[in-house]
């Protein structure tokens, strides 16, 4: 008997998100490359005796490969990087970052919090500015313009799931999607310190609310956004009146922001003259703090996933239940979303 229902799309997806050739999954399943291919390409369905070889191998549960590719990708995907990053890694981060959305949503989508953010795009007059949406959302979620302790204790409080992954490239700090039906996830690197973690979270929540496909002008919007939302204007005019390195050193510790980061909000907001900004980047490199900053930042954790299995399973819902949701196993569903990467 054949199975006629899998979709090579979405066989194709899951593989990419493993980070596997053609070569190295047909090997693992124990099938021909030849024969992978096609059924990738909707030109031969597996047979029964391939299945679980292939599911397992892609380390999901055989259910999964029928699972329309359109399920996986039926969000507005965002993701912010250090510099070019290669085809094949991006293919296999955003395959893997879909996956998950599809995980998380199936698994735990009917018991997650009420998104508390909208997509609220800026108008092309230019009466808004990104600093505008980040003040505006600082004030919808009750933050005051005091220093946030934890980002990710504000996204999560405001249904927004964020999940710390090895991302596998120093070249990529996150990448964050909204699904039509759902709620925004954000995958963070666990390889990003404290306060580059904190800005880039700020920065995907800034492409949430203000974006919608590509665009020239995004990456520099996201971190207005994510600078005016970490340190809110009418604080900044005020504590960064003056700034030299050492009082940016202080101000790093108490708003989580890196100093590179303060300085450039300090030049935007023309509390530094160009010349001072070039000055204030060779003091940087002179003393090598472009490379390493004083004031380590923790690292934040998250924890609305693990809470909400917690509550899941005392009301009787085995981690089997909600891993078969998933499409995956209970040891796969444990490693992705309760161990810590």
């Amino acid at each position: 008997m054949e199975n006629a229902g899998v979709q090579g799309d979405t066989v194709s997806m899951l593989r990419a998100a493993r980070g596997l050739s053609q070569a190295a999954l047909a090997a693992a399943a124990g099938i021909p490359q030849s024969r992978l291919s096609r059924i990738e390409q909707g030109l031969e369905v597996v047979p029964a005796s391939a299945m679980s070889g292939l599911a397992a191998a892609l380390d999901v549960r055989p259910e999964m490969l029928g699972v329309r590719a359109e399920e996986f990708t039926s969000a507005r995907v965002f993701h912010r990087k250090r510099a070019s990053l290669p085809v094949k890694v991006d293919r296999q981060v955003r395959a893997d970052a879909a996956v998950r959305r599809f995980q998380v949503r199936r698994a735990l989508g009917e018991v997650l919090p009420a998104v508390r953010i909208a997509h609220d795009p800026l108008p092309d007059d230019g009466t808004y500015s990104p600093a505008d949406r980040a003040t505006e959302l600082r004030r919808l979620l009750g933050l005051g313009v005091e220093p946030i302790p934890s980002m990710t204790a504000v996204l999560e409080s405001a249904g927004v799931i964020v999940l710390p992954v090895n991302l596998d490239s120093v070249k990529l700090d996150a990448i964050g999607g909204w699904p039509e039906h759902g709620a925004p996830i954000i995958l963070v690197s666990t390889h990003a310190p404290g306060d580059r973690q904190r800005f880039t979270l700020a920065h995907e929540l800034g492409h949430a609310v203000l974006h919608d496909g590509a665009g020239d002008n995004q990456e520099a919007e996201a971190d207005q956004f994510a600078s005016a939302f970490l340190l809110p204007p009418a604080m900044a005019r005020t504590e960064l009146q003056n700034p030299t390195l050492s009082t940016l050193v202080a101000l790093k510790a108490r708003w989580g922001m890196s100093i590179a980061a303060l300085g450039r909000r300090a030049r935007d907001l023309g509390l530094m003259t160009d010349r001072e900004y070039r000055e204030f980047n060779i003091q940087l490199s002179t003393t090598g703090m472009h490379r390493k900053e004083p004031v380590e930042i923790p690292t934040e954790h998250p924890t609305l996933i693990r809470n909400t299995l917690e509550r899941i399973t005392r009301t009787g819902t085995t981690l089997d239940d909600i891993a078969a949701r998933a499409g995956m196993s209970v040891d796969s569903f444990i490693r992705s979303y309760v161990e810590a990467p």
